[in-house]
C-alpha cells in the first residue's frame, strides 16, 4: 500500500544569503562524531566506510528549524550567525534546541541514551507578554 502526502505550500521564505561550502576540517569532525557514536553502540565500522556512507552537501543549510507558537509568530534556529535582510525581533542564545513555543513556555525533550527515559523540561518565559506580535 502506498500512501501520498499532498503539500500546499502557503507561505515562501527567502533570503538572499551567500553560500557557505562545508569545509573537509568540518567533514573529518562529523566523521569523528559518527565513530565515536558507533563505538558507544559497540559497532565497529572502518572509517573508511563510515566516510563512503555519509553524504555530505555542496553547503552548509542556512537555518536548521523553523517552528511558530501559538501566536503564530515565526522562530528561526540558525546553524550559526550570519546577515540578514529581514528584521529580528528578538535574539538569544539556548542549550537546547526547543520543540515547542506556547502560552508562555518553551519545550525541551530529552531522552535518555542510557535509559531510554523521555523527560519534558519547561521553561517560562518571563516577558512572554512584552513580545511582539508584529513589526510597528
Amino acid at each position: 500500500m502506498q500512501f501520498f502526502l499532498s503539500i500546499k505550500i502557503f507561505l515562501k521564505i527567502i533570503k538572499d544569503e551567500l553560500l557557505q561550502p562545508i569545509s573537509q576540517k568540518e567533514k573529518e569532525i562529523i566523521i569523528g562524531k559518527a565513530l565515536k557514536s558507533l563505538a558507544r553502540g559497540n559497532i565497529k565500522i572502518p572509517r573508511k566506510k563510515v566516510k563512503e556512507t555519509l553524504h555530505f552537501r555542496k553547503y552548509r543549510s542556512c537555518f536548521e528549524k523553523i517552528i511558530t507558537d501559538d501566536s503564530q509568530r515565526i522562530y528561526v534556529q540558525k546553524v550559526k550567525s550570519v546577515f540578514a535582510d529581514g528584521l529580528f525581533l528578538y535574539q538569544l542564545s539556548l542549550s537546547f534546541s526547543p520543540e515547542l513555543i506556547q502560552n508562555g513556555f518553551l519545550y525541551d525533550i530529552f531522552t535518555s541514551q542510557d535509559s531510554g527515559e523521555v523527560k519534558i523540561i519547561r521553561y517560562k518565559i518571563k516577558n512572554w507578554d512584552q513580545i511582539k506580535i508584529g513589526i510597528n
